[in-house]
């Protein structure tokens, strides 16, 4: 006869306690075999994962040099062949489990794009996710956050190689330039630089297409320039998908005095041919007078005039139009605080 387990004796493991519940609610006692026989279910398939995990690490950490050696030998060429039959053997399981619950729950279409979807075509489903979207996605299983990084890679490279160095050892002789040792020296790269990082915030502008979030994205012959997309609707049509077209905020020269400046791309007007892009032309509509000394902290002399440092000392005049732009409402500058 099986021994029989009342409620009152034993609640020590946590699949105990949910055994214990359910016969409380029940009213009857539990068959101490079927526990026994649970856990050990549970510990088995527990031990497995590790075991897995446990040799995938142990194959990331072999040399390189080593792997070349072992290439050579019968236990090799076993593991290679016991890894295929194993891999094969998976994906049958997963898709009788697939065809059977098909319409039970939404696992199974996240099970299909971990193990049977083709590379090409996750990437290029990922190809259209928004960064947000593909974070969660990729923390669901190892492949495909392999795959969010790949993808993240190939849709940067054209960003990113203007901007960084496209290697470590590439990145330490810029450093090595930088602190001067030997600099004189080849090989020569080029070093990287950074743009400021607060962001600049405009409000209140009568021409609504210049009020939003300022990055600061480049650098002309005056200084850093700050700058965010325009998503004009009228113009939309004719807008490169790649390169939107800009508001910008940066310092230029009228006459023999600086100032800051607020702009934005238009496409020219005219007659051109409909398979002629027509080009982009910037109009100016705002301008301010330089910070100066005493108004705002040393950092923030390379940004934006603050509408409230021009204000300080007791003016009434802060970022004005130009007489072509008269008729609109000046904006609120403001440089926002780090995260």
């Amino acid at each position: 006869k099986h021994k029989k387990w009342c409620p009152q004796i034993d609640r020590t493991s946590s699949l105990v306690n949910y055994k214990f519940n359910a016969a409380y609610k029940m009213d009857m006692c539990i068959d101490t075999d079927s526990i026994v026989t649970d856990s050990s279910r549970a510990s088995s398939s527990t031990s497995t994962s590790d075991t897995l995990e446990k040799y995938g690490q142990w194959l990331l950490m072999i040399p390189r040099d080593d792997v070349s050696m072992l290439q050579n030998t019968q236990a090799y060429s076993a593991f290679l062949q016991a890894f295929d039959d194993l891999k094969r053997t998976h994906q049958q399981l997963a898709t009788k489990e697939l065809v059977k619950n098909s319409v039970a729950d939404n696992d199974d279409h996240h099970r299909f794009l971990q193990h049977f979807a083709a590379e090409d075509i996750i990437l290029r489903i990922f190809e259209y996710l928004e960064v947000c979207a593909l974070v969660r996605i990729m923390m669901t299983c190892h492949r495909l956050h392999l795959l969010g990084e790949k993808s993240a890679e190939q849709r940067t490279q054209s960003f990113a190689s203007p901007r960084t160095l496209s290697s470590k050892i590439k990145v330490l002789r810029a450093q090595e330039q930088h602190l001067g040792i030997n600099y004189s020296t080849p090989p020569f790269v080029r070093v990287p630089i950074l743009g400021l990082s607060k962001r600049v915030f405009v409000s209140g502008a009568g021409d609504n297409e210049y009020n939003g979030i300022y990055f600061c994205t480049g650098s002309n012959g005056n200084g850093f320039l700050f700058s965010k997309p325009r998503f004009s609707l009228h113009e939309s049509d004719h807008t490169s998908p790649t390169k939107p077209l800009l508001c910008m905020i940066a310092k230029r020269f009228s006459g023999d005095k600086i100032l800051w400046y607020m702009s934005k791309e238009v496409f020219a007007s005219g007659n051109y041919p409909a398979d002629t892009e027509r080009p982009v032309v910037e109009i100016f509509s705002f301008w301010a007078d330089m910070m100066h000394v005493g108004e705002v902290t040393p950092d923030l002399y390379r940004y934006p005039s603050q509408t409230s440092a021009l204000l300080s000392l007791g003016g009434d005049i802060a970022w004005q139009p130009l007489a072509s732009t008269s008729h609109f409402e000046p904006p609120i500058v403001e440089v926002m605080a780090d995260d």
